[in-house]
């Protein structure tokens, strides 16, 4: 559940909820979540009955069916909404809601004893610290009335000056920009180029169909994990759909431009050198050469001339290491971690080193046509067996982790955790290996 919004029984009971589909007419201002469970106030077979189970609503029909289950929440200025999509037929793709004032809430909240207040806060308080705030790495925006004012396909548009200023303040701290809109994309291109911000953007997917399968498009192809990226749109239709494409991303409406910069969130790394984009616009070109080839992912893969280099200087480069350690996920097989301050991880590191004698350990450079990625694994094993094997997400769908894990002789993996390939693959044989050619 994303934002403060948090239910508790006394919120539903004490207020009154309109209820209907999203973007359409109400077909109630009077839903009321009575006691023992029953909703009041409006009757039909498919709401009867209610619970909260996990701090999620759940609505039961009549005969005990899930109905809904509301796990989004959407809080705008005034108003908290509820979301479902339809459990009981998820192929009817219609999406419900549960709207009520904010106000309402805050007056019921502030009607606690103290003792409650204290309570509900200590509560709060003790969620916050068990949850970790997650940054972002990737800002999808539409365009149209969020981005800039006005619609393009039906005239002129304004730019909004602080919305420029957001997208290359987030690049220069290595939080990139995506976008995704309802547009005619020669028009779009055409009109950011003579702005002088086409190319503050990688993966534009600008067509005049539904956003959740574009969305979905860019998740893929970037290789972010989804609660790291902000889909932001004026359209609440849009954003719900984002969502059932993409259940785990986060949404907001253009409201959440006006302090964005001052969230925790994003407040990312410095980089002045603009790294972070410059390998996300390979990657995007990498993907449409890729496209352009017809698809055939190992042809591509043959004529990019991938090459790996393995090296053991680890205290030297030992920064980016205990990074790529701590943050990898995706391709991070056995999920062992290292303390955050630097200097305990290579206290941590030198014992895993020196538990054993038979120990291996080394890191691994990529390259390819593209260009240099620079260092992208680490592995240290004992005795045959890996502690640590984990690759860079930019690596992804190379074959680099399957190449290197049979050129280690394939020592056992102990695999925690998803992860975001096998190693169990066909033989990788377009990769080669260099010696010091990688910077």
């Amino acid at each position: 559940m994303p934002s403060s919004f948090k239910l508790i029984e006394d919120v539903l009971n004490g207020t009154v909820w309109r209820w209907g589909p999203i973007n359409l007419d109400p077909l109630t201002h009077t839903l009321k979540f009575g006691p023992e469970g029953r909703i009041t106030g409006y009757s039909h077979p498919n709401e009867h009955s209610w619970k909260i189970i996990d701090d999620v609503l759940h609505i039961y029909s009549i005969s005990g069916e899930l109905m809904w289950r509301f796990d989004n929440v959407y809080e705008g200025k005034y108003e908290v909404t509820l979301i479902s999509g339809a459990c009981g037929d998820p192929d009817w793709g219609a999406f419900f809601g549960l709207s009520t004032k904010i106000s309402d809430i805050k007056s019921i909240v502030s009607s606690y004893s103290k003792e409650n207040i204290e309570k509900l806060l200590s509560n709060a308080q003790g969620d916050q610290e068990k949850k970790k705030i997650e940054g972002i790495r990737l800002v999808i925006w539409d365009l149209d009335d969020t981005f800039w004012s006005g619609t393009l396909s039906e005239g002129e548009i304004s730019t909004i000056d602080r919305n420029v200023n957001i997208v290359k303040t987030l690049n220069d701290r290595g939080i990139v920009n995506a976008i995704c809109s309802r547009n005619t994309f020669e028009d779009v291109k055409e009109k950011l180029e003579s702005l002088g911000l086409w190319g503050e953007f990688v993966f534009p997917r600008i067509a005049w169909g539904a956003k959740g399968p574009l969305i979905q498009d860019i998740v893929e192809k970037i290789q972010l994990r989804p609660e790291t990226i902000l889909f932001v749109d004026d359209n609440v239709t849009n954003l719900n759909e984002a969502k059932h494409f993409v259940p785990a991303i986060n949404i907001a409406e253009p409201d959440v431009l006006e302090s964005l910069l001052d969230d925790p969130r994003f407040k990312g790394k410095p980089d002045p050198d603009r790294s972070r984009l410059q390998r996300y616009q390979v990657l995007e070109s990498k993907h449409n050469d890729m496209a352009a080839s017809g698809g055939d992912n190992e042809d591509f893969l043959r004529k990019s001339n991938i090459r790996v280099s393995f090296h053991s200087d680890i205290e030297e480069e030992f920064t980016r290491i205990h990074d790529l350690v701590n943050r990898t996920n995706q391709l991070n097989f056995t999920k062992n971690r290292w303390p955050e301050d630097v200097e305990e991880a290579r206290l941590q590191f030198r014992k895993e080193l020196d538990a054993d004698f038979d120990t291996d350990v080394g890191y691994v450079k990529v390259a390819d046509a593209y260009g240099n990625y620079g260092i992208c694994g680490f592995y240290l094993s004992r005795k045959k067996e890996f502690l640590h094997f984990l690759f860079s997400c930019r690596t992804m769908n190379m074959g680099v982790e399957q190449f290197v894990w049979h050129k280690l002789g394939e020592r056992y993996v102990p695999i925690q955790g998803k992860v975001g390939a096998s190693l169990e693959a066909p033989v990788v044989d377009w990769i080669s290996v260099v010696d010091a050619e990688i910077s």
